[in-house]
């Protein structure tokens, strides 16, 4: 018995993959929003996107149009690969 040294398939020691400057407001603005879903009698959708908006105005900032459909892409991805 023990602890097994080799990892099997976990993601302890992978590198991060980089985030574009472009993406890293969105992806600030999806970690503040993460946990905060429209949700459905077959389960969760889409993430909710009057919350994401007032982060937006709240961290002011620029291109916020942009940035939440960043955030809405993000969020479907996110869906997408917890749903697997």
């Amino acid at each position: 018995m023990g602890i097994g040294k080799s990892c099997n398939g976990c993601r302890h020691n992978r590198e991060e993959p980089p985030i574009f400057p472009e993406n890293a407001p969105a992806l600030q603005v999806f970690l503040i929003c993460r946990r905060q879903w429209r949700v459905g009698f077959s389960g969760a959708y889409a993430i909710d996107g009057n919350l994401v908006w007032r982060v937006l105005e709240d961290l002011k900032f620029e291109h916020k149009t942009e940035i939440f459909c960043r955030v809405d892409t993000l969020a479907a991805l996110y869906l997408e690969e917890i749903k697997k």
